[in-house]
């Protein structure tokens, strides 16, 4: 596993998709939108203290370390990528959220979460 950017080589760093490079060369938000996108989404979401919340695809857990600290739900975070589920584990321990934030393999195409075990977007529980 790659732990820093002094230690690629020039076959690592064209090996990496352009999220796995960005999370490697320190950036913490990868996503579509950026922040403005995710205050929108927590905004919407109007998340309450001790409600469960899946942020699949997480990245290096930034989105999942806020939610934790700034609306005290309880975060499964998950990534595909062995890579960016490493930087969010180091990411949530360093934020002292390891206790409301649990970090996952999961593939979006095939989830391995009960349909009604999360809230949705809205805030609501799924049907």
């Amino acid at each position: 596993m790659v732990a820093t950017l002094s230690h690629l080589t020039a076959t690592d760093i064209q090996a990496l998709d352009p999220y796995a490079f960005r999370a490697v060369i320190g950036k913490r938000v990868i996503h579509p939108g950026g922040r403005r996108s995710t205050e929108e989404l927590f905004g919407r979401a109007d998340f309450q203290p001790g409600q469960r919340v899946l942020d699949i695809g997480c990245g290096v857990g930034t989105t999942a370390t806020t939610m934790a600290r700034r609306f005290a739900v309880e975060v499964t975070a998950a990534d595909i990528s062995p890579l960016m589920r490493e930087r969010a584990a180091a990411n949530v321990r360093s934020a002292g959220v390891a206790d409301r934030v649990s970090i996952e393999e999961a593939d979006i195409t095939a989830l391995p979460y009960p349909d009604g075990t999360y809230i949705a977007v809205d805030g609501k529980k799924p049907a």
